[in-house]
């Protein structure tokens, strides 16, 4: 992870430079594009989809892993990678089946992949029924942090453009599309922040729309260099939602929200680190080994504190001083009354790592 430039290979510049323009939105058609992000039944992640367009050229590769399937250099590396990395291949404890996310529980971690990779991970009502269920799912069987990613070359492209077309041609109302697909996204993202374990982002590619609001959404957030982000909604004049307007003006300031959202330009994951919309960057090949040793980590920790302080954080964006310190004292109080707590001092005075169980 860096905060400084990197070199990029002039090819996967071109190949980069031509994706952000095709990423800009346009609505007049929609092919499949090439997955540079390894799908893999042992390796579950959670994507979005995004207002966008995509590419017009045929697959080179196929997006499975199967005897007699071709796969390029990139996702060969990053099968590799993956391999290596301890719990997201082996002893994983498969949760729910889905139609639109792939989730899988290993090491008290659950990784959420949203797959329709062919259509850029775009979201629908079904998507974010499935992420609720998937969220809550997880948290009953144990898990005590989360990972959301994307299947294929895409995080999220934002709404599902092509359903809203089939929508509005059947009820003969566009509206009809807005309205149950974004009361299911409000009620995700709520769920989002009030589930008492971190949920992280790792986008693995374009973040477009309300794919970049639901990446936000996540307690921390960690991108590709490869990974793009924009607020795609002005581009087919659209005002952004779920929850756009309310987290992104909070990250970044008033004025430079409004700039994104007036000019839907894109931005590279290196200026988003650099602005404070995400917690880091790193080269590609790097980011699922990064995010799942940090997401152990904090499925080690003392989970229900880092629900509490969830909690807080959430409570000081409409508190004053005086209210914010009353609820950290009664957060304290809790906090004082757990096994953990307990565990913690007891870890110290005796000079040994803690064994914290989350509660």
């Amino acid at each position: 992870m860096h905060g400084g430039p990197t070199s990029v290979a002039r090819g996967d510049q071109e190949e980069s430079d031509r994706d952000s323009r095709s990423l800009a939105i346009s609505v007049a058609s929609l092919t499949l594009c090439p997955s540079n992000h390894l799908r893999d039944d042992r390796c579950c992640a959670a994507t979005v989809l995004a207002l966008i367009e995509l590419h017009s050229r045929e697959p080179e590769t196929c997006y499975c892993s199967h005897p007699g399937t071709q796969e390029t250099q990139s996702r060969r590396i990053h099968r590799e990678v993956v391999t290596r990395e301890k719990g997201l291949t082996h002893a994983q404890k498969p949760l729910m089946t889905y139609q639109t996310i792939q989730s899988a529980l290993s090491d008290d971690v659950c990784v959420l992949t949203l797959n329709r990779p062919e259509r850029l991970n775009a979201l629908t009502a079904e998507v974010a029924i499935e992420l609720q269920q998937s969220i809550n799912s997880a948290v009953e069987e144990g898990a005590r942090a989360i990972v959301l990613t994307g299947a294929g070359r895409a995080f999220c492209a934002g709404g599902d453009l092509r359903e809203m077309q089939e929508i509005a041609s059947r009820e003969g109302d566009v509206g009809a599309f807005f309205d149950e697909p974004l009361r299911r996204l409000n009620d995700l993202i709520l769920l989002i922040r009030k589930t008492r374990v971190p949920i992280i982002a790792a986008v693995n590619g374009a973040a477009s729309g309300g794919g970049c609001n639901l990446a936000l959404a996540c307690d921390l957030v960690y991108a590709a260099e490869s990974a793009k982000f924009n607020q795609a909604f002005i581009k087919i004049g659209l005002t952004p939602d779920i929850g756009g307007t309310f987290i992104l003006p909070r990250l970044v300031g008033w004025k430079r929200a409004a700039e994104l959202m007036f000019t839907g330009d894109m931005v590279s994951a290196q200026t988003a680190y650099e602005i404070g919309m995400i917690n880091g960057v790193m080269p590609d090949v790097e980011l699922i080994p990064h995010v799942m040793s940090l997401v152990r980590q904090l499925a080690q920790a003392p989970t229900a504190a880092i629900g509490r302080i969830k909690w807080l954080l959430e409570a000081s964006s409409t508190n004053d001083y005086g209210s914010q310190l009353e609820l950290e004292r009664q957060a304290q109080i809790e906090s004082g009354k757990t096994k953990d707590f307990v565990e913690g001092v007891t870890a110290f005075l005796e000079k040994r790592p803690a064994k914290f169980k989350g509660g």
